[in-house]
């Protein structure tokens, strides 16, 4: 039962990023509809907007990045010197790249 108690937390953890860039998102879209729609532009909340889809889109980007790099799916030039030889002597021996990680 353990497990699945931490595969729900895990995803919720995932999520909140993805929540946070939606919230962002949908107040951008009713400040800008407010504005077009004669209301005065109001300056604080449309930052708020910014910065929580701003940061639940970096979040969520490189949960991504983290990951596919693991997987050797991120190309060579993304990575720093001490990743890439890391990389090839992995790969020689067949380990997962940053095993210890």
């Amino acid at each position: 039962m353990k497990p699945v108690i931490q595969r729900i937390i895990a995803i919720t953890l995932v999520c909140l990023p993805g929540v946070l860039a939606i919230y962002g998102w949908t107040t951008l879209r009713d400040l800008f509809f407010e504005y077009t729609a004669g209301g005065d532009f109001q300056w604080l909340p449309f930052l708020k907007g910014i910065g929580a889809f701003g940061m639940g889109l970096f979040i969520i980007g490189h949960f991504i990045f983290y990951r596919e790099k693991k997987n050797y799916k991120v190309q060579d030039k993304l990575l720093t010197e001490e990743e890439r030889a890391e990389k090839a002597r992995n790969k020689k021996k067949g380990g997962n790249f940053l095993e210890k990680v």
